[in-house]
């Protein structure tokens, strides 16, 4: 009988033990979602610049100018042209993502985005991407803008070179508020 009564007791810490193991699992399952420094950003960029050219050349060349590539998964397209990306395409993607932390990477038109970190949600931070814009960002819809429901703000990212004080005229991070 002594042993069944210490069966019993070890069998409830054992119990407890698990259901603490579980909670806390959940509990550390709901933390928010890291985002990436720029520093990190910016480094992560610097040591691969020639991969993002490479990369960013490829999506150009793509027929269709408006898609996704996400990690591990096939493209998805926005609109009703869907022309195939290029398994060359597709594999320089998801090699730079996987290089660099980058969950995505979106083409709309002549501008691509490597997205480090996206948010869905009312009211959160909701992205952070490299952007690369083959005009130079030119186009007037690259002008500072904010309001009461959205605001942008890019940073320029400095040229791979030892002058760093130069910035490079096609990349910009791009922090991206949206209230819902």
């Amino acid at each position: 009988m002594a042993n069944y009564s210490k069966l019993k007791a070890f069998s409830r810490v054992i119990l407890a033990a698990g259901l603490v193991f579980f909670f806390s699992g959940t509990i550390s399952g709901c933390k928010p979602e890291i985002v990436p420094s720029d520093q990190d950003l910016i480094k992560a960029y610097l040591d691969n610049h020639d991969e993002y050219e490479r990369v960013a050349q490829l999506i150009l060349a793509e027929p269709n100018p408006s898609f996704d590539v996400l990690i591990n998964k096939e493209p998805v397209y926005q609109g009703s042209s869907n022309p195939p990306v290029s398994r060359p395409t597709w594999s320089a993607c998801q090699q730079v993502m996987r290089r660099t932390f980058c969950l995505a990477v979106q083409r709309r038109a002549r501008t691509i985005f490597f997205i480090f970190h996206e948010h869905n949600s009312a009211d959160y931070f909701r992205r952070k991407a490299l952007i690369y814009d083959e005009q130079g960002f030119k186009d007037p819809v690259w002008t500072e803008r904010g309001g009461l429901n959205s605001s942008l703000r890019y940073a320029e990212v400095p040229l791979p070179t030892s002058d760093s004080s130069k910035p490079n005229t096609r990349w910009r991070l791009e922090y991206k508020y949206d209230k819902h």
